[in-house]
């Protein structure tokens, strides 16, 4: 039960230990059961002493004085709670923040504001509460994104759930170990402009085309795309999920990438025909036989094989 409620005591950043300790005993220490009022009036004493080791017995001690019932604290309190373990975490090693952040990762009614400072920590200490903490909302980790480093994504991209917008942000600025390690992820919801992002990615990146590829949420058109420039070894694979799909959105998927393909192969072997052609020809216009030239080195440009020229998917180049 909650019992009685008094009037909230202000608190601040700049409030003492010991105060900090008084705030707990004087709105806790009321409502929780004997054994646990003499933990607190003890901290008092732990924070008169003022030295480091006490102070990381203060820590964990505040820490399990939360924990033993997260749950049944008044918003006031919880802001006390927030407050004072801010302060005390920052004076700390480590180490400790490391212990702290994994005592609370998988505590939904977490301090908010301190699970945030932990997950603006060194990875070290953010690791577990940006992979589990549930305190975390979509708002906090894109601000993580957007101020921390590589290592900080990648750790958001472990997370049971990743948001699409979390995801959208993750693949505008993570490198290639982010990329890869978010579509490994089953539960990354990912939009169509973020997939399709991902398999242009995909192109340059090895190790993304196999995750990718094997994505169920994969629409048939961006799968039928990476067919053409993933192994041989995964186009096998794509059309053993082709053969599960509708064939009239893979003939459609087919002859839109087709095209899309080819035109850029053919931009690309145009562009390189005019760094070969002297100068002084570049007025001339290309014959028919040199533009079946031009065409094959496309062909050859794009990665297709003799079936694909026909419009059809048969079987992976050898």
């Amino acid at each position: 039960m909650r019992g009685l409620r008094q009037r909230p005591i202000p608190v601040n950043r700049g409030t003492n230990f010991l105060l900090f300790v008084r705030i707990i005993a004087c709105q806790v220490g009321g409502q929780v059961m004997a054994g646990e009022t003499s933990r607190l009036k003890q901290l008092i004493a732990v924070a008169k002493e003022g030295s480091s080791d006490r102070r990381r017995d203060l820590l964990r001690e505040i820490t399990d004085v939360f924990m033993a019932a997260p749950d049944r604290y008044t918003s006031t309190e919880m802001q006390h709670f927030d407050v004072i373990l801010m302060k005390v975490t920052e004076s700390v090693e480590i180490a400790l923040r490391r212990e702290i952040a994994e005592k609370l990762a998988d505590t939904p009614e977490a301090p908010k504001g301190l699970i945030k400072q932990l997950a603006h920590d060194e990875i070290t200490v953010a690791e577990p509460v940006l992979k589990r903490s549930q305190a975390l909302t979509e708002e906090d980790l894109i601000r993580v994104i957007r101020q921390r480093g590589q290592d900080h994504m990648k750790a958001i991209t472990k997370r049971r759930e990743v948001p699409e917008t979390v995801s959208s942000e993750l693949v505008e600025r993570g490198d290639r170990e982010v990329l890869v390690s978010l579509a490994k992820n089953k539960g990354a919801r990912l939009n169509t402009d973020t997939m399709e992002k991902l398999v242009e990615h995909s192109r340059t990146i090895n190790e993304l085309q196999g995750p990718m590829a094997g994505r169920s949420d994969l629409p048939p058109q961006l799968l039928t795309q990476m067919y053409f420039f993933v192994s041989s070894a995964l186009k096998k694979e794509i059309l053993k999920r082709s053969d599960m799909l509708d064939p009239a959105l893979i003939d459609e998927a087919v002859d839109a990438n087709r095209q899309k393909i080819l035109s850029q192969s053919m931009e690309s072997a145009r562009a390189e025909v005019d760094r070969r052609v002297p100068r002084q020809h570049h007025g001339l216009r290309l014959t028919e036989a040199s533009d079946q030239t031009l065409k094959g080195l496309a062909f050859a440009r794009a990665g297709l094989g003799p079936e694909d020229r026909r419009g059809r998917v048969l079987r992976p180049l050898a």
